[in-house]
């Protein structure tokens, strides 16, 4: 377990028997089977791979889900508090074999990708760009990673994304802030104030010709997606 930010917790995953892992496609997902106290039924809840495909473990990188700012008189997430306040190291837990279509497709030219997360939404993609990065950004390819969050507190993978970026001249890295803190500097923890949104992708972008991939809040999908269809995307 590697803690990611005050938030989000990564969990590392070995199987308990010494068999291969099955293999999976980057941006798809795992399906748990929790048994929490205090509930009749097992808990069943999905969450991305968060790293690439071809290592001896699964990651997950779990974003603890706190009660509605609205309604703060209801529960926090289930599942995010069990694997946070509950989970520890060499507990075993069950878990179905890789699935999901949101994901990077075989056999397909990936020189020309956007890759957009927001919020703990960066786990699937950020699983996409740890694959092209593992396997090789070819010469001339134009890649662009955006990133939003709130401020440097929710920020995770800083160190990470800042070396992907560094070792590769094709990919272009934007973290957004939309609410920077009085700590965080732009240039250096940051590169644009704002969210990611359309007006952003037009401004920033050399055109539409590319494959978008996408995944955060869902007004922020939402919103995109109807964006960028309009863009003709």
């Amino acid at each position: 377990i590697v803690i990611e930010s005050d938030q989000v917790h990564s969990f590392y995953l070995k199987p308990v028997e010494k068999f291969n892992l099955p293999n999976y496609k980057p941006g798809q997902f795992l399906t748990f089977r929790f048994d929490i106290p205090g509930q009749e039924k097992s808990v069943v809840r999905c969450y991305s791979l968060s790293d690439a495909p071809g290592n001896d473990y699964f990651r997950i990188s779990v974003k603890r889900i706190p009660a509605p700012r609205k309604k703060p008189e209801l529960p926090p997430g289930l599942s995010s508090s069990f694997l946070h306040d509950h989970v520890k190291e060499r507990d075993q837990i069950k878990v179905l074999a890789p699935n999901g279509n949101f994901c990077l497709p075989e056999g397909r030219n990936l020189n020309k990708i956007v890759m957009i997360g927001s919020g703990i939404g960066i786990t699937p993609v950020l699983s996409m760009l740890n694959h092209l990065d593992k396997t090789g950004i070819k010469s001339g390819s134009d890649i662009w990673f955006f990133y939003g969050v709130r401020n440097g507190s929710e920020q995770i993978m800083k160190q990470h994304l800042k070396k992907v970026a560094e070792a590769n001249k094709y990919l272009n890295l934007h973290v957004c802030f939309s609410a920077p803190g009085e700590q965080d500097t732009l240039g250096e923890d940051y590169h644009i104030a704002g969210r990611v949104s359309l007006d952003l992708l037009k401004k920033t972008l050399p055109g539409n010709d590319f494959d978008f991939y996408f995944c955060g809040p869902g007004p922020m999908m939402a919103d995109l997606a109807e964006g960028l269809d309009a863009w003709g995307v």
